[in-house]
């Protein structure tokens, strides 16, 4: 859905949420991304407590963090680099 509603003239894009005007696909993704996680935690809630479910989604968040550093800095790395030629 994200990409039939961000191509311009894409067919496809009138048979999503958007072409009914509730919402593009962005915002239903960022919806049922929060819907899971209430689910997954909630259990972490219901066995561990609040001190628990706070440890639980620090540690989550601290890796999700340490991931996206190390890509940024792949990817600086790698735009970085020598291009060699082909002469």
């Amino acid at each position: 859905m994200i990409l039939g509603d961000h191509v311009v003239g894409d067919p496809i894009g009138k048979l999503t949420f958007r072409s009914i005007g509730f919402s593009d696909a962005a915002e239903l993704f960022v919806f049922l991304s929060g819907i899971s996680c209430a689910i997954i935690y909630s259990g972490v809630l219901a066995r561990r407590g609040w001190g628990g479910l706070l440890k639980a989604i620090a540690r989550r968040a601290s890796y999700i963090y340490a991931f996206y550093l190390l890509t940024c800095i792949a990817v600086i790395l790698l735009t970085k680099l020598p291009r060699r030629s082909r002469a």
